[in-house]
């Protein structure tokens, strides 16, 4: 899909952990949402670097991405749709705040911090992979504070049936700021858990096992996002319960003592191994 130019509307903090940005553009169509489910999608987002004085974005000739010269290459990074509202034509993104020179910090958060309205990204997708699948009886997320508000999208489009969340908080107020922002439906069962280090049993492994032992593996529909060990962790588990493959979503977000830029390159090979 090609990719667009969108301006920031309106920036909309949800509390000081995760700012929402609320993007807009002429070519930001509801005809780009139709054909699948938006909630919880991942989309690509395009950044300018500090030395362009423009943004510019790649463009498709025959189905294959062309991507500006070096100088004028756009920072890309993969984010998840918190809403679209078609009346107003306004896509709703969540992103995570870090210390400029902390974990996780890199382009995109610093973008989301500073935002002002005006404020100009690209927008390319969304993708056609779904982060569920469908038809399930139980629905099980297991992730963290960045995993969250696709999470919550995607939980608020599933009805009738059993959805439970395995949330690693790194803070005591951690549980309180989701429930407050995100975790609204009274149905859904969420476990809070301290994150750990994975390279010796910990809670949220120890309950997540319990969980696929409990119940039947062909009925779930498992999605797993947020830090790399953590999906790494739980889907082995998965393998070892012999979730089938169709009904498992497993994404890292990020990295622990790595910033944004010096994980980006090495995210993917969670999902090709």
């Amino acid at each position: 899909m090609t990719a667009i130019t969108l301006r920031v509307v309106a920036v909309i903090p949800q509390g000081d952990v995760i700012h929402r940005l609320v993007l807009s553009g002429d070519e930001l169509t509801p005809e780009r949402f139709a054909q699948q489910p938006w909630a919880g999608q991942h989309i690509k987002l395009f950044f300018k670097t500090p030395e362009q004085a423009a943004l510019t974005l790649p463009t498709r000739l025959n189905g294959k991405i062309i991507w500006p010269e070096p100088a004028l290459k756009p920072i890309a990074r993969t984010y998840s749709i918190y809403d679209y509202d078609p009346d107003n034509n306004e896509l709703s993104v969540d992103f995570v705040l870090h210390d400029d020179s902390g974990i996780g910090s890199g382009t995109a958060g610093k973008f989301a911090k500073y935002a002002q309205i005006g404020d100009e990204l690209g927008l390319a997708g969304p993708g056609p992979i779904q982060l569920t699948t469908p038809n399930k009886s139980q629905y099980i997320f297991a992730g963290d504070m960045c995993a969250l508000p696709a999470f919550s999208a995607v939980a608020n489009t599933l009805e009738n049936t059993q959805i439970t969340m395995f949330l690693e908080t790194d803070s005591d107020k951690d549980e309180a700021y989701m429930r407050q922002y995100y975790l609204h439906n009274p149905r859904w069962q969420c476990h809070f858990i301290p994150r750990a280090s994975y390279q010796q049993p910990n809670t949220m492994t120890d309950r997540f096992d319990e969980m696929l032992q409990q119940h039947p593996v062909t009925e779930m529909s498992v999605t797993l996002a947020g830090e790399h060990a953590m999906v790494v962790a739980l889907r082995k588990l998965c393998r070892h319960h012999n979730v089938p493959k169709h009904a498992l979503y497993a994404v890292p977000y990020w990295r622990m003592d790595n910033t944004e830029e010096e994980y980006h390159a090495d995210r993917h090979t969670v999902m090709d191994n």
